[in-house]
């Protein structure tokens, strides 16, 4: 019965969608097993790989102002963004409203990459949450 109910939610859903999906729970399952606990490190994770396939519902599509950029559900957050070097490495930029704790690094696919925080013009140095 289980089965039957998620097969017709799975039908229902775009490839977007499903996508969006597998990148939660691949970013679950490797904190899980990571065994790290934070929230918002699990989140960020989630979003930076909806960022770089392109899906979810916080993704924007680059355009004349600014590259693609992932809004985030991530309280204090307001949008992720990959700045890819030539002889740099790939760095994840997020921008902050007020101050957020983030690790310095995160891991996607056996790859490390930077996170580097920076602050909005409304950028307020308390925790909103």
């Amino acid at each position: 019965m289980k089965n039957e109910n998620l097969n017709k939610i799975l039908e229902k859903m775009t490839i977007n969608e499903k996508t969006a999906l597998k990148n939660r729970i691949e970013s679950e399952i490797e904190a899980f097993y990571n065994e790290k606990a934070d929230k918002n490190s699990v989140i960020l994770v989630e979003e930076v790989k909806n960022l770089i396939d392109g899906v979810g519902e916080g993704f924007v599509e680059g355009d004349y102002y600014a590259p693609d950029r992932y809004y985030s559900r991530i309280p204090g957050v307001k949008n992720i963004r990959i700045r890819r070097g030539f002889t740099t490495p790939t760095t994840i930029c997020v921008k902050l409203y007020s101050f957020v704790p983030l690790p310095e690094k995160i891991t996607l696919d056996g790859e490390e990459y930077e996170v580097r925080t920076f602050e909005s013009s409304r950028y307020s140095n308390k925790l909103n949450y």
